[in-house]
């Protein structure tokens, strides 16, 4: 949870990072509570998912004003390239978890398939949401905060993405 104007609210990356440590917590010990956990908050997110544009976005329901990036404030709702990639990694590792009954398999494969595919929605025209600006040589480039169009003109470090 984040406490933004004086109010407590759903914050997708944190809620999944506790997800995944969960996860890796109960790999490491067996402890049922871990996992409990770790699904707890894989159910969380994908409760107040929006399913926009044929994929899944985790929204942030809070206006967020960037203290690095001044004079940059986030209107709710609004999303992460971060908690987009952080969603496919907690349900991607459930979905193929064997201590998860196989019909709670399916949910998260399904939650990992609606994640993967907002990671290829990039930035064309005004068409909102979008996490993924594709550059000049089609590259995808995930955005923590996607504010600007552009995508970077350097290719040394890419990030691109294909379904399999």
């Amino acid at each position: 949870m984040f406490r933004a104007h004086g109010k407590l609210h759903d914050h997708p990356v944190g809620q999944l990072q506790y997800g995944l440590t969960n996860l890796a917590s109960h790999r490491r010990t067996a402890d049922s509570h871990f996992l409990h956990r770790a699904r707890a908050q894989a159910d969380r997110v994908i409760e107040r998912r929006h399913d926009l544009r044929g994929a899944w976005f985790f929204p942030y329901p809070f206006d967020f004003k960037h203290q690095v990036h001044t004079g940059l404030t986030y209107k709710a709702p609004w999303y992460s390239g971060m908690a987009q990639g952080e969603a496919l990694s907690l349900f991607s590792q459930l979905a193929g978890y064997a201590g998860v009954p196989a019909a709670h398999r399916a949910r998260y494969r399904a939650a990992a398939d609606g994640a993967f595919a907002s990671l290829l929605l990039a930035n064309e025209g005004d068409r909102r949401p979008w996490v993924v600006a594709r550059d000049g040589q089609h590259q995808l480039w995930i955005h923590e905060y996607p504010i600007d169009k552009r995508a970077p003109r350097t290719t040394r470090t890419t990030a691109s993405c294909s379904r399999s």
